[in-house]
């Protein structure tokens, strides 16, 4: 979430970053040494301590696996999500609400009873708000990935497209929620949908954001309903499977870039503080995402996303034999002219099957067939079928790999110490910093500080 803040060029700054997982800290921490970062379960905060956050907008990731479709679907039930269930109790209750509201969470959390209650607390406190399912595919991006994304903005907020293109805005509303759903209702009105992922995440690094002075959220702006004009001041981030994190993001005030007005609906000269309770990371250098256009992804291909790895590096990631052979059949296999790749979960690199693409180095030869024709039973598989195999060099796409398919910015990196199990985890629970990013500058448009 503090790299799509960053991304989507909205002035602004995080204030706390609230998060219980040691890993995810670790490696926060490790990126953003200037942020407060509170290792707590969110439930520990009280709303005297959300209050002197005076965030503006709250970006929240809540626990996603009581909605996965592989789990057990305990929605509300699931004790994992009765941190979000008390920032919801909580939010109506704060003396000063975030303008802005964004949250993320799996395809399965729209027809959920959480979902529900959700909603119910929004029109409580007055937000207007919008749903999307939305997919880093949707934009161009070679990566499946399908959340579930809502947007609010205190009244008398209102949304406009002034801050993105109109081929961004199409994809915004044909990806939309058209309707309020009940609870598990099947028939539910949804947008069409152009793809879904084949697999569910269980967890995402970067979860919640808040914007606002909420403590549920985690990467942007506090709220304020007539003091969120001018810029972002205060943003919290929090993102974990734990559901205990939170950032807060404070104005920033040596800006290089040009930046120029923009149409304002809020007549207040207030700053926006952003609160970002379980966040996500995200943009930059090399990035084949970091062009003058955020927008402007046209094209891209998985090569554009790739490492150039020595043979010896390259050696530490190819598919082991046993695993080949067990698997050839059924591994999703790209190359680097490819256009797309399936969801990398947080099991990457630990299980094969269902777990995200791996890689054709050899692009030269065409291993569809050899593949789909491998016999299922391994002891059936000669070793001049398997020599064949390996001709293909089929390997693990590497962690920098997905953190550029997640567009985190170039200057992201890991702290020393941690093994390729524990990147790959972290991961297969991160958000799409592009997407959020896009959500951001479609939600904030009540600011003439962004960059040009």
């Amino acid at each position: 979430m503090h790299y799509a803040l960053k991304a989507s060029h909205l002035e602004a700054s995080v204030v706390t970053a609230v998060d219980i997982n040691d890993l995810a800290n670790k490696i926060y921490q490790h990126n953003f040494p200037d942020v407060n970062l509170m290792q707590r379960n969110i439930q520990s905060l009280t709303r005297a301590e959300f209050t002197a956050l005076d965030a503006d907008m709250f970006l929240m990731s809540p626990p996603c696996q009581p909605f996965t479709r592989v789990g057990l679907k305990g929605d509300s039930d699931d004790p994992r999500t009765q941190s979000f269930i008390q920032l919801l109790d909580l939010l109506p209750k704060l003396s000063k609400l975030p303008s802005y509201i964004l949250l993320e969470n799996v395809k399965g959390f729209e027809t959920s009873n959480t979902r529900s209650h959700l909603i119910q607390t929004l029109r409580q406190c007055s937000y207007t708000y919008q749903e999307f399912l939305l997919s880093p595919y949707h934009f161009n991006i070679p990566n499946q990935r399908l959340r579930y994304f809502m947007v609010a903005k205190h009244r008398p907020l209102v949304f406009e497209s002034t801050n993105i293109s109109d081929e961004v805005h199409r994809v915004l509303q044909q990806q939309r929620i058209l309707e309020d759903p009940p609870c598990h209702d099947e028939d539910k009105q949804v947008a069409d949908v152009a793809l879904e992922n084949s697999f569910d995440r269980s967890d995402s690094v970067e979860k919640n954001v808040v914007v606002s002075s909420c403590s549920c959220c985690k990467d942007e702006t506090n709220l304020g309903v007539a003091s969120c004009s001018q810029r972002l001041r205060d943003v919290m981030i929090s993102d974990r499977e734990d559901s205990s994190s939170c950032q807060t993001v404070n104005p920033t005030t040596n800006q290089q870039s040009t930046s120029h007005p923009r149409e304002a609906n809020s007549k207040s000269d207030s700053s926006l503080q952003a609160l970002d309770t379980f966040g996500r990371e995200g943009a930059d250098p090399r990035d084949p995402l970091d062009s003058q256009n955020p927008e402007d992804l046209h094209g891209r291909l998985v090569g554009d996303y790739l490492e150039n790895l020595s043979a010896e590096q390259e050696e530490r990631f190819l598919l082991q034999d046993k695993l080949l052979m067990r698997f050839a059949r059924i591994i999703d296999v790209v190359t680097c002219q490819d256009c797309n790749t399936r969801c990398f979960t947080k099991a990457y690199g630990h299980y094969v099957e269902g777990t995200g693409s791996m890689l054709q180095v050899n692009s030269s030869l065409k291993g569809t067939t050899l593949l789909k024709n491998c016999s299922q039973d391994v002891k059936m598989i000669s070793a001049e079928y398997l020599k064949e195999l390996k001709c293909l060099k089929l390997r693990y796409f590497t962690p920098r790999e997905i953190a550029n398919l997640h567009h985190f910015p170039q200057t992201f990196e890991f702290p020393d110490g941690l093994s390729r199990k524990q990147e790959y985890r972290v991961l297969g629970n991160s958000l799409n910093v592009h997407v959020v990013s896009v959500l951001l500058r479609y939600m904030v448009t009540e600011t003439d500080s962004l960059k040009a």
